[in-house]
């Protein structure tokens, strides 16, 4: 073979490396954060937030994480389930004494801004990340949520040390702290700010779990857990994410959402359930504590919950060796 075609050879060689390595390294979406700094004795939170809720409505994409410091009113409840964390990430911004606030990707919003804006997130979306980050959460044993947060390096990027704040949220909270607001989402129930080494290489991962132990006034039903990646100095987003609420292992198997493997109805219920397809099975009731509430066996198909108080429960069903699960409210 002569040099000119080993000079052919090479160059190809280089070219399809060239191109793999295009293909391997690719960013990935950026997903938006916001977090909102609020308080249940806050007068101001009241007439403001609505309109960030129906805001966030209308961008789903949009993670958000509520966060309440015990600062201007240190009497708000949900500061005071989790003042030390919940008041650390406010001072990791330099907003701490005032509420509400909002930070959009590791950016400081000014206090005067219209939460209800429709163009309020619009600089944030559509952005890319070099790295992907995933979340998986369960109930390692009744008392100990465990979450793992997954990070791979997908494209080229400078960054090395990472700030990492993690931890479980609870998707609704009733209860009214004194400003009349009956509902609070995605209150941020356990933290923890560390500094991390993200992988060098590209598609290398790491994996970090941490876990959480779970509070008495957590609805274990409502649990999730969330992580965010920011860089040390400017506190820029690099990327975030969160599971979906929390497996309640129950028995054999796991209830997850959004999947139900039965069709109940009516849904809420009052007086009784009964399950679409199914008859002669045997089953269990847990409250939202995973505290068996209810056992019996029905041969009509039906369930009656009249024993049971206004609440959210979860139904197991063995039939035939086989389980299946779903959740139903009790009115």
């Amino acid at each position: 073979m002569n040099k000119s075609s080993l000079k052919l050879i090479y160059t190809l060689a280089m070219v399809m490396l060239f191109h793999a390595t295009k293909i391997k390294a690719q960013q990935v979406p950026l997903t938006t954060v916001i977090e909102h700094f609020t308080n249940t004795k806050c007068s101001i939170c009241k007439s403001k937030n609505p309109g960030l809720h129906t805001n966030l409505v209308s961008h789903p994409q949009v993670m958000h994480l509520s966060i309440h410091p015990s600062s201007p009113y240190s009497t708000c409840i949900l500061s005071q389930q989790n003042t030390a964390a919940n008041d650390a990430r406010t001072n990791f911004y330099g907003i701490y004494g005032g509420t509400p606030r909002i930070v959009i990707n590791g950016n400081v919003i000014p206090s005067n801004v219209n939460f209800s804006d429709t163009a309020l997130f619009t600089p944030y979306l559509n952005q890319s990340s070099a790295f992907e980050l995933s979340v998986i959460s369960t109930y390692s044993s009744p008392d100990t949520l465990t979450y793992t947060i997954t990070i791979t390096k997908k494209d080229n990027s400078n960054f090395s040390t990472v700030s990492l704040f993690s931890g479980a949220s609870e998707d609704t909270v009733f209860v009214n702290g004194g400003n009349g607001e009956l509902e609070h989402y995605n209150v941020s129930r356990f933290a923890v700010q560390e500094f991390i080494m993200l992988p060098l290489l590209l598609n290398d991962s790491i994996i970090i779990t941490r876990k959480a132990h779970v509070k008495s006034f957590w609805d274990k039903m409502r649990m999730y857990s969330f992580a965010m990646i920011q860089d040390q100095g400017t506190k820029q987003l690099i990327q975030a994410g969160q599971s979906s609420l929390t497996s309640l292992s129950l028995g054999v198997a796991s209830l997850t959402e959004p999947t139900q493997l039965l069709k109940l109805y009516p849904v809420p219920s009052k007086d009784i359930i009964n399950i679409e397809g199914q008859e002669n099975f045997h089953f269990t009731i847990y409250d939202s504590a995973l505290k068996q509430q209810s056992d019996g066996y029905s041969n009509r198909g039906s369930i009656d919950i009249r024993q049971l108080k206004a609440g959210l429960y979860a139904l197991k069903i063995k039939k035939s060796n086989n389980y299946y699960y779903a959740k139903f409210i009790k009115q």
